[in-house]
């Protein structure tokens, strides 16, 4: 659902809606100023981070409503601290079926950042995320209560808040598109659904040029890889080329590589059957590639950028690869196979191949590759790897600004030694259980010869719905960053 932002002296509602520190509880309301003080004074609002209390007022024969919304300590105060406040308060809203709000601007929020800016841009992102309910499938779903118009009171109409908001309204739809198509389930999202989606927004933006190709010219470009992982679906492979060449003739292009395992069973190493519904967001990566690509395209950003996502089904059936095979990739090497559920980096290998094509500025690859990091680093962060310092601090410094937060991990040349094959070049399991998201990342090194970055998404593109500002589902991760690192 997208919200409608407006800056405006006049309120537009009889829901007014202010945040406020601990011991810091300044309002900017006139009005109402009697009325808060009492609420204070009755210690019935204590501002505790996320707390959110509801005051009903009648003016005359009209209910007008005061929503008091904590952000706890105002030393502690965080991206993460206003996410949490924003997702209760929507909560509170969903459940009394309010979908319009005056907000008071949190001038104290604004002091703790750079500037008013970069709170707007705080704001509108996650009342976005908050507001996002998939209800695709629900039969009822229609009568869901969304936030359809917020007004900002209490604050100029500067041209540069307007843009912000502007912008953010277009990142916002594009990590919620990503969301959809992360949520809905694998017998939609095929990888020919993939590739028809990426035509269609070429068709929508000229700067964009879309190329899928064949089997037949995955074949002639050595892609061994993609097509190995394949071979037991019914749905072909798709390799998708995304090319938005905007800026400067001639510059390296950006390229982002995004992992899409329509559906994960695990193959012929098939998966324990828990949880295995929630393979179908094993395509967050490319998901997220193809939901930047949508607000780069309406932001007309003047950058030269290429998507790579090489697009199939990981299914068991008597055509399926199998432990033991051997598959060339596409830069020659052979990969040894030792368990079909390590299919990501497999597909990866041939994307990361190809990327030498363009002789790059950097690489970044997006993927949900391996468990191993989510028991690493849990659902707050996603595990950071790659082989240059410089585009490793450039994404950990994005990642904080915008709080999709990444943590560096180590890719020391032993690690390398662990996926060697001894009848092959690699093999695409180490010989150790530890360490895997390391590991994981050591084999896709041996397929890049550029500055490159891998990001493992698997801990932080799918919610559990312990974050008040995320539902249970995808998150969108990763979206916000590729704008940010491009910005």
């Amino acid at each position: 659902m997208i919200i409608k932002f407006t800056i405006n002296k006049q309120k537009i509602s009889s829901n007014t809606v202010y945040f406020a520190f601990e011991k810091e509880m300044k309002f900017n309301s006139p009005d109402h100023d009697k009325i808060l003080k009492q609420i204070i004074s009755n210690k019935e609002f204590e501002a505790g981070a996320g707390e959110v209390f509801s005051y009903p007022l009648m003016d005359g024969k009209k209910l007008e409503r005061l929503i008091l919304v904590g952000l706890g300590e105002k030393e502690n105060f965080t991206q993460h601290t206003l996410g949490k406040a924003i997702g209760n308060l929507v909560k509170s809203l969903e459940k009394k079926k309010i979908t319009q709000i005056d907000l008071d601007w949190p001038e104290g929020a604004a002091s703790k950042y750079k500037n008013r800016e970069q709170i707007m841009a705080m704001l509108v992102k996650y009342f976005n995320l908050a507001n996002y309910k998939f209800i695709a499938y629900q039969s009822k779903g229609k009568e869901a209560s969304f936030i359809k118009e917020i007004n900002f009171i209490n604050l100029p109409a500067s041209d540069k808040l307007k843009k912000v908001i502007a912008e953010m309204e277009v990142i916002g739809q594009a990590i919620n598109y990503t969301r959809d198509l992360v949520n809905h389930p694998s017998n939609k999202i095929t990888p020919q659904y993939f590739a028809d989606e990426a035509a269609d927004l070429a068709k929508k933006h000229k700067n964009l040029e879309v190329k899928i190709l064949s089997q037949t010219e995955m074949i002639k470009q050595g892609m061994g890889g993609l097509l190995g992982v394949s071979a037991g679906s019914q749905h072909k492979p798709q390799f998708i080329i995304l090319e938005y060449l905007n800026g400067k003739k001639g510059a390296k292009p950006k390229v982002f590589v995004g992992k899409t395992i329509t559906f994960d069973s695990g193959g012929i190493s098939l998966k324990p059957g828990d949880n295995m519904d929630e393979m179908k967001m094993d395509m967050a990566g490319g998901g997220s590639v193809l939901g930047a690509f949508k607000a780069i395209c309406e932001l007309g950003l003047k950058v030269n950028v290429i998507g790579l996502i090489p697009a199939c089904e990981n299914m068991p059936s008597g055509k399926a690869y199998k432990p033991g095979d051997i598959l060339l990739a596409a830069n020659h090497k052979t990969i040894e196979v030792l368990n079909t559920d390590a299919e990501g980096r497999i597909i990866l290998a041939d994307a990361l191949s190809y990327a030498q094509k363009y002789k790059p500025e950097f690489v970044i690859d997006l993927a949900t590759l391996t468990g191993a990091c989510l028991v690493a680093l849990g659902t707050l962060r996603a595990g950071l790897f790659g082989n240059n310092q410089a585009l490793i601090n450039q994404i950990d410094k994005a990642g904080i600004e915008i709080d999709e937060l990444v943590w560096p991990m180590p890719l020391d040349n032993e690690y390398s030694d662990l996926i060697k094959s001894k009848i092959a070049d690699v093999r695409n399991i180490a010989t150790t259980r530890y360490g895997g998201a390391i590991t994981g990342a050591a084999f896709l090194k041996e397929f890049v010869n550029y500055p490159w970055s891998h990001l493992d998404i698997a801990g932080v593109a799918w919610s559990d719905g312990s974050k008040s500002w995320l539902n249970h589902g995808s998150s969108g991760f990763g979206v916000n960053l590729i704008l940010k690192l491009l910005k």
